[in-house]
Parts: C-alpha cells; sequence; structure tokens
C-alpha cells in the first residue's frame, strides 16, 4: 500500500507540471486536444522499483525528508548511482581500482560530476579512468582536477555502453604507459636579411622595411607630480612582424 500512495502522490504533481508548461493554469476548463488513435499504453516503471538495496534505501531516505532534498537523500541517491555504474562496467568484464572509486567517492565535487548530474555514471567513471591512466594521477586528481571533470562531462557520451570503450578517441581501461606529448622544433629558420654573400630580394627588402618602421603606439595615463594628478602620453614601440 505504501507503494501505491507514493505513486498517487507523483500522478497530480506530473499534471500539474505538464500544465504549466502548456500555459494552463486550470485543468478542468483546458481545451482538450483533437482525438487521435490512442497509441498501446506502455506502464511506466520507476527505476526505484527492482529491489535492490541502494534503490530501496532511497525511497526510506526519501520517505524520512518526507520527499525534500536532504543529506541523507543525496547520499542514498549517490550510492544507487555508484551500483548501478559498476554494475554496467561489470556485465562488460572490466573494473576499477579501489584506490581509484575512494577517491571519487572522497570528493564531492568529483563524486557530484560523476555520479550526481546524469544518468551515464559508468560511461563518466570510464572516462575519468581512462584519462588517469594517460595523464597520471597527479595530473587528474591535483594539478588539473577540474579540466579533467570538463572532459569528463563533455565526452563521456562517446563511451560505448556496450564495451566500455571508445578505440577511436583511446578510450580504454586498460593498463597502459602514460601518455608522451611531443612537440616538435619549429620548422622556421631566420634568415638574414642583411646577408653580404648573396643579392638581396624583394622578400628581403620587405622585412628589412618593417623592422626599420616599427609600430608605435601611445596612451594618456595619469601620473602624480608635485602632489597634483597631471595626464601623460606614453608611448611603446615594437616591431611590425613580417611572417
Amino acid at each position: 500500500m505504501k507503494q501505491v500512495s507514493r505513486k498517487n502522490r507523483v500522478g497530480p504533481t506530473v499534471l500539474a507540471l505538464l500544465a504549466l508548461m502548456v500555459g494552463v493554469t486550470d485543468l478542468s476548463t483546458a481545451k482538450k486536444p483533437p482525438t487521435r488513435t490512442a497509441a498501446p499504453a506502455v506502464p511506466w516503471v520507476s527505476p526505484f522499483e527492482n529491489g535492490s538495496p541502494e534503490s530501496q534505501a532511497v525511497l526510506a531516505a526519501l520517505d524520512k525528508s518526507e520527499y525534500r532534498f536532504s543529506p541523507e537523500v543525496k547520499t542514498a541517491f549517490i550510492s544507487w548511482r555508484k551500483a548501478q555504474a559498476l554494475a554496467a562496467i561489470a556485465k562488460t568484464g572490466r573494473s576499477l581500482p579501489a584506490n581509484f572509486l575512494a577517491w571519487v567517492d572522497s570528493d564531492p565535487v568529483v563524486a557530484g560530476t560523476v555520479y550526481g548530474i546524469a544518468d551515464n555514471a559508468a560511461q563518466r567513471l570510464v572516462l575519468l579512468r581512462s584519462l588517469e591512466i594517460d595523464l597520471g594521477q597527479d595530473e587528474v586528481r591535483g594539478k588539473h582536477i577540474q579540466l579533467a571533470l570538463g572532459i569528463t562531462d563533455e565526452y563521456a557520451g562517446s563511451v560505448n555502453p556496450a564495451t566500455m570503450s571508445n578505440p577511436a578517441l583511446g578510450i580504454s581501461l586498460e593498463e597502459r604507459g602514460l601518455l608522451k606529448l611531443e612537440i616538435k622544433r619549429y620548422p622556421c629558420v631566420k634568415v638574414d636579411t642583411h646577408a653580404k654573400d648573396r643579392p638581396l630580394d624583394v622578400n628581403d627588402h620587405i622585412v628589412n622595411f618593417l623592422e626599420d618602421n616599427p609600430v608605435i603606439t601611445g596612451k594618456k595615463v595619469g601620473k602624480n607630480m608635485n602632489g597634483g594628478k597631471i595626464e601623460t602620453v606614453v608611448t611603446n614601440s615594437r616591431p611590425f612582424p613580417a611572417s
């Protein structure tokens, strides 16, 4: 009977929200939409009715708080989402290190980003762990944690939920060495445009002209002098780029 009363409580709320969305404030006077052939009814199944201990804990926390958001509801919800995510990852034969999961749980911002703001927590866990494998713990958990979370939030949807990977983007839970980023030397070589061992061409003359005629800019600034403030112009000179 408790489950039935909960559904009855949610029903009118959903109807009222839908009415406000379409601008109807009085459901009794709302015009009926044109008659259409009704599609086969699909029974709605609450995600909390799967009987798992985590889902029941969410319902218990909601009952205790009288369906208000509370720390207990938040904790139960995060635990429920975590259990779902780990179960989805386990179906693919993968697992995550206990140390990594403990770190996610220890930081409210990380836990909220992974478990709390979307329904793809498993993919978020995989992407964040993949970043850590490539970049290292110091980068992901310390120096660039916000950047790592931003990448996770943006690209978690690219993780294939059937395999928990994306080979095209290098997303994987396979252990590997740290990613090595090689920045090659700038290939351009400075040329002597005042060379004496060759005739100067038109490009030499253009570069020489630009270097001999720098860009001069000025701006007005206020300076305190002799107890008063006067306005003066400060100029700045820089060579004109020729490339």
